[in-house]
Parts: C-alpha cells; structure tokens; sequence
C-alpha cells in the first residue's frame, strides 16, 4: 500500500506590487492534497490495483483574490480522482496490463488560471506490455550497443579489436 499526504501553508508573504494581497493563498497550491493505492494478488496470477487521489481547493491567482467586480473569491474546487490496474504475466519477464483513469469520469478543474481553466483528463484507459529487464540484459545490451557502433565505424566489435602493424 502507498498513501501520502501534503498539507501547505502557501501564502504571499510579501510583495511591493501587492500589497494588499499579502496573506493571500498562493494560485493553484491547495492546501490538502492526499492519495493512496494498493495492489492486490488475485487467483490465477492476477493482479488488480486502485486508488484515490484528493486534492484540495486552489485559488486561481495570488495577487488578487477576489474578483474586483463580484467580490467573489476566484477557487476552483477540490476534487476526488478513483484509478484502477490489472495486470498478468504472461512470462517471468513479460506481464500485460491495463490501466483506467478517472473511474468516476469526474469533471474538475486541474489548474485555474485568471483568464482560464485547464479541465482534468476525463476518464481513460491503457493498456501495455512491461518487460522486465536485468542487471545481466543491462550487460547484454551494452556489449550489443558498442559492438553495433564499432560496426559502425568499420570494425566488429571489441572482440575483433587486433594490434594495428604501424608501417
């Protein structure tokens, strides 16, 4: 299980421009954020995985507040993301998987900018094919990788290296 929490405290401390903004929230930092995933090992190799992210409200802008028309304070609301996984190996190296995001296909604001918003992604899925390497494929693939430049350059490789004869 991964879970983690933040809590910021972030204000405008000074400002020669402002003034009158100082102690205000700073623009797109909440105040609560907040997620946790886990895994779980299901029957037959199966793997299913979920989990929630939280994040609090955010101000849209540091130097004023509030609208200067409305008086109304510019926010966007906090919001609850739910995401899940599964996955199956289909070797020791070779697994499939699929990822969904926003389960609830939620609509929220993921920035708040003055004159705009940024909408979070709706909901969405992936799938894919990890493989899983080792230390011995790092090696592997470093000696392929040098041999290929050495083809490259003319040669066959550093097992081909021979002593040149000087005239």
């Amino acid at each position: 299980m991964l879970a983690g929490y933040a809590l910021l405290d972030g204000k405008l401390v000074s400002s020669r421009f402002y003034p009158e903004a100082i102690g205000a929230q700073l623009a797109n930092v909440p105040r609560n954020t907040f997620h946790l995933w886990n895994d779980y090992d299901l029957p037959m190799h199966l793997t299913a995985g979920g989990g929630a992210q939280f994040v609090d409200s955010r101000a849209a802008r540091s130097t004023s507040p509030t609208d200067p028309a409305t008086g109304l304070a510019k926010r966007a609301p906090g919001y609850w993301v739910f995401n899940a996984m599964a996955k199956y190996p289909l070797t020791d190296r070779l697994d499939l998987q699929l990822n969904v995001y926003n389960l609830t296909d939620k609509y929220y604001y993921d920035q708040i900018q003055p004159a705009h918003i940024v909408p979070g992604p709706a909901r969405a899925a992936m799938a894919g094919v990890k493989f899983k390497f080792s230390t011995g494929d790092a090696r592997l693939l470093a000696i392929a990788n040098s041999r290929l430049v050495d083809a490259r350059a003319g040669g066959a490789g550093p097992a081909d290296a021979r002593p040149s004869r000087l005239g």
